[in-house]
């Protein structure tokens, strides 16, 4: 957690407190990518503007809208639909035979 701390600081100018949400198993061809997918709640700074670009707060509701890679508002849906106390989940990422895009939780 200590790392993705420093990640969001560095990033966005924002502290918050962090807890693990999920991890994703991005089937990336030969090289696999694990994604470990965090939850920040009580942001405090001011959003600050980084090499990685400029952060900004997108409602919920045009997250699908935006030009995010393809499984990202599966992810948030299924962020969105988590309770307090639920354990992380995990899940993978791929392309089918008809190269459509598959995210499975377990």
């Amino acid at each position: 957690m200590a790392a993705a701390q420093r990640e969001l600081i560095e990033e966005t100018g924002l502290r918050a407190e962090l807890s693990l949400c999920g991890m994703l198993i991005v089937d990336a061809g030969e090289t696999g990518i694990l994604l470990f997918i965090l939850l920040g709640e009580d942001p405090t700074g001011k959003l600050i503007s980084s090499l990685e670009g400029l952060p900004e707060w997108v409602p919920y509701d045009q997250v699908a809208r935006l030009p995010v890679v393809e499984d990202l508002p599966v992810i948030i849906a299924k962020i969105h639909g988590m309770k307090a106390g639920d354990y992380p989940f995990i899940g993978k990422s791929y392309y089918d035979a008809e190269n459509k895009l598959r995210v499975v939780f377990d």
